[in-house]
């Protein structure tokens, strides 16, 4: 037994710095692709790399986003700014609650919100929460919290992603780097506030119906259940909001009624508004589930109105 555990540890010893200089190389050498299990991307969609960088520049806000792109690009800072409120957008593409928990837990404090309004989009409750990580590992100060989430994520492609960050933040080699505001390609415009307006107004149609159901990992349920819990602690009323889809991404009525049931008692406000812009969605919607500019300043003013209605803005 003792030769066996010392050929063990012996071979620990060397195969674990092997892998991660194997990783370091591929990292360096591979292109980026789909099939590729290093995926670090800095930069990446949805400018959140630009995002926390402004994030840590600021104090407190009136009003606190958080969520998934529904959020980054659903609530438009500058509307709220007329409406006579601060506020800031700390959502990120295909984020999940495990993530939402990580930047929940680092800006809280900071920003000491008076209000926090909450993206409910289901799959991004449903999902494994990979695709963030990624985003997160690449464009993210890196931090105990994230590196634990990230282990306990048990996925390949997010350690290695994990292990070739971290050599890059050890030698500096994004030191300096600047994300440009507007991504031509995309045709993502970053707005100071964490907003990114879509610059062209060109709708693409799903090319089939989606259904969604609600069936939460329960890591995810247990980091949403944290951020309610720590919101209430400190006194912070919190919404939580469906945001516009086209009819293509609609909930079944009686999934939509379960939904309905089980998270209007968790927070101060429940507002499905998943149905508030009907008509042709090539009005207000430049895909299946993401607003136009036109849109979102629709939406931003039934969202106003619904938090008067209820009592829930803070005093200008």
């Amino acid at each position: 037994m003792r030769s066996y555990l010392t050929d063990l540890f012996l071979f620990l010893v060397f195969a674990i710095p092997a892998y991660v200089m194997v990783i370091v190389f591929a990292g360096n050498v591979s292109p980026f692709s789909q099939y590729r299990n290093i995926k670090y991307v800095r930069g990446g969609n949805g400018h959140l790399h630009t995002r926390l960088q402004e994030a840590d520049t600021l104090g407190q806000v009136d009003i606190l986003f958080l969520g998934s792109s529904h959020a980054y690009r659903g609530f438009d800072p500058r509307i709220f700014k007329k409406a006579g409120y601060t506020s800031f957008n700390l959502g990120s593409s295909s984020q999940t609650p495990v993530q939402t928990k990580i930047l929940f837990d680092r800006y809280i404090d900071r920003f000491n919100p008076r209000l926090i309004v909450f993206d409910v989009f289901p799959p991004a409750f449903n999902g494994d929460g990979v695709e963030s990580f990624l985003n997160f590992l690449s464009n993210a100060p890196l931090d105990r919290h994230l590196m634990m989430a990230a282990l306990d994520s048990r996925h390949a492609t997010v350690w290695n992603t994990a292990i070739f960050s971290t050599w890059r933040t050890l030698i500096g080699a994004d030191d300096g780097f600047t994300e440009p505001l507007l991504r031509g390609a995309e045709k993502d415009l970053y707005i100071p506030g964490g907003y990114v307006e879509k610059t062209v107004n060109e709708f693409k149609p799903p090319s089939s119906k989606v259904h969604f159901k609600w069936s939460p990992p329960s890591n995810q349920w247990q980091a949403f259940l944290h951020i309610l819990a720590a919101s209430k602690i400190k006194g912070i009323p919190v919404v939580l909001v469906r945001t516009p889809v086209t009819g293509s991404h609609q909930y079944l009525p009686e999934d939509r009624m379960k939904l309905d049931r089980l998270l209007s008692p968790l927070a101060d406000a429940y507002l499905d508004l998943s149905d508030a812009l009907p008509g042709d969605p090539a009005e207000f919607f430049y895909d299946g589930h993401h607003m136009n500019q036109k849109g979102v300043e629709r939406l931003n003013a039934i969202f106003l109105d619904s938090l008067a209605a209820r009592g829930l803005l803070p005093p200008p």
